[in-house]
């Protein structure tokens, strides 16, 4: 110790090249909003082509449930797997643990999912659909015309943008995405191919052989192998007309004769986006884990911006979603609050130290922390993020407090000493100072770090949430201590070292410090002197610790984050009726021009995103987001639900951490058969819809499309018929049944190096209703009868639709409800209501082995919440070893420990204003001088010399007090953890965290690709 601070040069060398290096890793970590503990979860969908649910299932969906379910690896395990065997297809939903690698478990589902449906028909394999979410940022701009449409746009836009983008290191995907994609549609004329008694299925036939390019063997030629092959008959649009449709009795008919053939936009997609109602087209990309999301936004502008001045004048563009905003937003929050605490730290020490140096030497511990804790950043692979840079900022506020205590016991013992002294003696003073406290340090410093320690290695959500966080701060705080004994006393003996007489400076407030200190010794003194008091003031204490506990603690408000303020709107939109998606279309259409019209003066644009003929969600973005309460209670008051249409008004926040979105009511259907479990989830559902409460109320599989049409062929009459050459079958009219529905994919085509793909089908509303498919024409010799006359035709209302969650096959009903409109005693009624059914409704409907149980919804959240009192009972532990190896006494550190009730009453004390008990994204004009650690986190601890020593000092006193009240707040519940929400205003936000109860928070999101906005799916 006596070399490095007799050399100062080999100290500053060190700390300045250590330095350096944090700042070189603070540029090579990648930037993201959240860390990369975030929860993938996994999409499938499998088409069942001509399979009814139950024949899936058995042939293909219960192995494709357990392979994806067995998917596992280092670090990765499927938490839950929700499977629906619904109308027409297959889906699957796997939620992975947090922290797992998105782009290994997508890649595993793939493969499970090839290796299952390889066999499956081509229409099937076609449609099968693999995604994921991973919750993490993305980028999304939209792009718009007045004067083209989508396809013209798309094909000037693409060339120009997304070669570029593909390039970008940080992308995973990147896509220029059009909603309105085109397709060859071959439309056939009921009356024709009634007439000539062709099933679609020979038609369908003949198109894909005129598609192939045919192979016809090979012939020797001077040695050589020649193949031979036959050319396609179709490379354009027009040679569809053209192929010859073989016809009964030897005869052709061109394909040109029997359908209208078409090259238009796509009839089976469901999804379209419109910018200030203009069609729109979105620029989306997504980064790779761990990469450098802020980069890639920027990258992705820079194309754009470049590729701009090729615009036609009619084009335009609006960012949606851009990651980098906000990640700029949060590095210059943090370095404002950084530089406001330091400056406020620096403010109070130099009113008690009264040396503009000794100040300087103090405060600059910050800054270096903050750069040595980026090079532990590097190392374990934690990148830039809300939540880290929310730990740097919050160990920025204690990073001095080491400093604090090596300074002042250095002033202490210089003022004990007399007269002019040496270097050699100046150099042992320091020295004695140092090695006085060094252990007090190395404890008090401990002693805030083991606080932490244990959110390092919790699991699940509560990692998510505080793991990176907590790291920072052990980092930051960490490397405080060593700045304070080693670079502070080699700092204060390079000034005073050729000083003849050195003076501790003098405070500004020494008076005021005077009178508050002969104050506190007269009440001190009075209290020992008094044990009535001492036991009246505790007994006064237990009655507030109980009193809080039991009145206020109940009534507090609980969620995990609370949500930041925004400037978009997003009103959402849900019906059930609707068979089109242009019909869900018009409503959007009409309600976007009530928004424009209404806050003409309050919006800037809207965007529409239409998810289907049944779901959309329109966002508008505000002007003054101060205005968004006034703005969104006059939606409200402009839009309420109405029969099956239902409205829900809520804002959207791109910055918001994904968390899980429970509902508040969750009741579970199990035993009995599915027609038994089917009507029991309507029943509860009608109940809870029954109460106007909850704004959303649906159920796992869906009651309201569980009837459907079952044909039933007369098998005598087709075994008669088919004797005189009849060449229909049931699988060839199941087949054309398909076709005049719902249309069927036939195979694709090249043109214009874009691959397209050719459906079959019949006129939109040929077969519309029962009575249409009845009247289904079948020709039979040479006379056509209606299907009606060779197939029973019957609605079935128990349609079986199958849900399975974890291994359980049951069915689910929700309920939920924006978090102002529920409270304790509406959910108690609910509650009421379906146990009254459960008690004296459903023993009358004879149903069996049918059980409904209501569970809770909140099983997530409440497993973390079980995580986050562990973790905080394994803090109080290792503060209180802490204390026993500092004090060596294990009744001082129960003692210490006495403090955490009275944190408790305080953290309780504190949320009586209003403040919420979670971790808060808080009030955006709220700064480092109003939070309470500035006024708290102060050294606390001194050996017992420095204890006898303090109460005769003058700079003493002080440290010991405020120690007192630091130690307080750090070991009791109000640990002083800011945190830190970004919001679109493109501010951070601080609060204190307080250990409490999970809670569900509402949010809003679509997967990528299938929708981005605030969609409010609840899948």
């Amino acid at each position: 110790m006596r070399g490095l601070i007799g050399n100062p040069i080999r100290v500053y060398i060190v700390m300045a090249l250590l330095a350096v290096l944090g700042v070189v890793a603070s540029f090579r970590l990648p930037v993201s909003l959240f860390p990369n503990s975030l929860q993938p979860v996994v999409y499938v969908t499998v088409p069942y082509g001509s399979y009814s649910p139950d024949e899936f299932k058995r042939v293909y969906g219960d192995n494709l449930a357990r392979e994806l379910r067995g998917i596992t690896g280092l670090g990765i395990s499927v938490e839950k797997q929700e499977t629906t065997y619904g109308t027409g297809q297959f889906r699957s939903v796997l939620t992975f643990n947090w922290g797992a690698n998105a782009d290994i478990v997508l890649r595993d589902a793939r493969q499970s999912v090839s290796s299952i449906t390889s066999t499956l028909p081509e229409e099937s394999r076609r449609g099968v659909w693999v995604d994921s979410s991973g919750g993490g940022s993305h980028f999304a701009m939209a792009f718009y015309s007045s004067k083209r449409n989508l396809t013209e746009l798309h094909k000037l836009l693409e060339p120009m943008i997304v070669p570029q983008a593909k390039n970008i290191k940080e992308a995973e995907s990147v896509g220029l995405w059009n909603p309105n994609s085109r397709e060859i549609k071959v439309e056939l004329r009921p009356e024709v191919v009634a007439a000539i008694g062709v099933p679609p299925y020979t038609i369908e036939s003949t198109i894909q052989d005129a598609l192939k390019n045919q192979r016809a063997g090979s012939i020797e030629n001077g040695g050589h192998n020649l193949p031979v092959s036959l050319k396609k008959r179709v490379n354009t649009l027009e040679d569809f007309r053209h192929i010859m449709i073989a016809l009964p009795g030897g005869r052709h008919l061109p394909l040109g004769d029997i359908a209208d053939i078409r090259f238009e936009s796509n009839s089976q997609w469901e999804q379209s986006f419109k910018t200030s109602g203009v069609s729109s087209l979105i620029l989306f990309a997504s980064p790779k884990q761990g990469s450098n999301v802020k980069q890639m936004a920027e990258s992705l502008l820079e194309i754009i911006e470049k590729a701009k001045a090729s615009f036609p004048d009619d084009v335009e563009y609006r960012v949606l979603v851009d990651p980098s905003v906000y990640i700029r937003s949060a590095i210059r929050s943090v370095l404002f609050e950084v530089l406001v605490g330091s400056m406020l730290a620096s403010l109070i020490l130099f009113l008690f130290i009264g040396s503009l140096r000794n100040v300087v030497t103090t405060a600059i511990e910050i800054p270096i922390s903050i750069a040595l804790a980026f090079i532990m950043m590097w190392i374990f692979d934690i990148n830039i993020n809300l939540l880290s840079l929310a730990g740097l900022a919050l160990a920025a506020g204690m990073n001095v407090d080491a400093s604090v205590v090596v300074m002042e016991n250095i002033f202490r013992h210089f003022e004990e000493e007399k007269g002019e002294l040496s270097v050699e003696r100046k150099m042992q003073i320091i020295l004695d100072a140092v090695d006085e406290v060094k252990l007090p340090v190395i404890a008090s410093t401990l002693a805030s770090l083991v606080v932490f320690l244990p959110f390092m290695f919790i699991s699940g959500l509560s990692y998510a949430i505080l793991g990176d966080l907590a790291k920072a701060v052990i980092f930051s705080h960490g490397f405080s201590a060593i700045v304070a004994l080693i670079l502070v006393p080699t700092v204060r003996f390079h000034i005073i070292k050729n000083e003849k007489h050195f003076h501790p400076p003098k405070a500004p407030i020494e008076g005021v410090l005077i009178r508050i200190e002969h104050f506190y010794i007269k009440v001190l003194s009075w209290i020992i002197e008094n044990p009535k008091a001492i036991w009246t003031g505790l007994l006064g204490f237990a009655v507030v610790l109980t009193v809080a506990m039991i009145l206020i603690l109940p009534r507090l408000p609980k969620e995990i984050i609370g949500k930041p303020e925004t400037d978009w709107l997003a009103i959402n939109v849900e019906t059930q009726n609707n068979t089109h998606i242009k019909q869900m279309e018009t409503i959007v259409q009409q309600m976007d021009q009530v928004v424009t019209s209404e806050l003409s003066n309050e919006v800037l644009y809207t965007f529409d995103e239409i998810n289907g003929a049944n779901q959309a969600t329109i966002l508008a973005r505000i002007k003054d987001k101060k205005r968004m309460p006034e703005v969104r209670k006059l939606m409200e008051s402009k839009f309420a639900n109405s029969g099956s249409t239902k409205i829900m008004i809520d804002q959207w926040n791109p910055s918001e951490f994904r968390l899980p979105d429970p509902p508040q009511i969750r009741v579970a259907i199990t035993g009995g058969t599915v027609e038994d479990r089917l009507i029991v989830s309507r029943d509860i559902k009608h109940i809870i819809e029954a109460d106007k409460i909850y704004d959303q109320v649906w159920t796992k599989p869906d009651v309201d499309q569980n009837s459907s049409l079952e044909i039933t062929p007369k098998i005598e009459q087709w075994n008669l018929l088919s004797q005189d050459g009849f060449s229909w079958s049931p699988e060839l009219l199941t087949d054309a049944i398909r076709v005049a529905t719902l249309g069927k994919w036939i195979g694709e085509i090249i043109l214009d190096t874009d691959s397209v793909p050719i459906v079959m089908r019949y006129p939109e509303g040929t077969v519309s209703s029962v009575e249409d498919l009845g009247s289904f024409p079948l020709k039979v010799k040479g006379d056509l009868i209606p299907l009606r006359a060779l197939a029973d035709i019957q609605r079935q209302e128990g349609q079986k639709a199958f849900y399975v969650e974890n291994d359980r096959e049951l069915g689910l009903v929700f309920g939920k409800a924006p978090k102002e409109k529920i409270t304790e005693q509406k959910l108690a009624a609910t509650h009421k209501g379906i146990d009254r059914y459960i008690a004296e409704d459903l023993p009358k409907l004879n149903l069996g082995a049918v059980t409904v149980q209501v569970e809770d919804p909140q099983e997530e959240l409440t497993t973390s919440m079980n995580h986050l009192t562990i973790a905080f009972f394994c803090s109080l532990l290792l503060i209180f070893l802490t204390m026993i190896l500092q004090f060596g006494s294990v009744v001082e550190a129960l003692l210490v420990l006495a403090a955490v009730p009275l944190g408790l009453v305080g953290a309780l004390g504190r949320s009586l204003p209003g403040l919420r008990k979670a971790t808060s994204q808080a009030d955006p004009d709220h700064h480092a001088d109003d939070d309470p650690r500035h006024a708290t986190d102060r050294p606390w601890s001194r050996d017992r010399r420095a204890r006898a020593t303090a109460s005769r000092n003058r700079r003493g006193w002080w440290t010991r007090v405020i120690d007192g009240l630091d130690l307080a707040c750090r070991a009791g519940l109000s640990i002083s953890l800011s945190d830190l929400g970004c919001e679109t205003s493109e501010s951070l936000r601080f609060a204190s965290f307080s250990v409490g109860p999970l809670n569900e928070k509402t949010h809003h999101q679509s997967l990528p690709h299938r929708g981005f906005a605030c969609s409010g799916r609840r899948d």
